[in-house]
């Protein structure tokens, strides 16, 4: 089949791509569905924006980054 190290790679990319467009999702829905009932509410918002998602969205972001870095080599 492969390469498992790789396989794991694109394992690890697939799964921090998704989990960054799920922390945009919560910051975008936060903005155009202001009045939507929610079944929770995520903790550490500064008025409607919440911070948790944010940096969860950050740190997808930087570990993708570095997942391409280690594939350019």
């Amino acid at each position: 089949m492969g390469d498992i190290q790789f396989i794991a790679m694109i394992t690890n990319l697939g799964t921090f791509t998704v989990y960054f467009f799920v922390n945009l999702s919560l910051i975008a829905l936060r903005y155009t569905e202001p009045r939507l009932k929610r079944p929770f509410i995520a903790p550490l918002n500064i008025g409607r924006f919440p911070l948790i998602a944010f940096f969860g969205a950050i740190s997808c972001l930087t570990m993708i980054y570095f997942i391409l870095l280690y594939f350019a080599q």
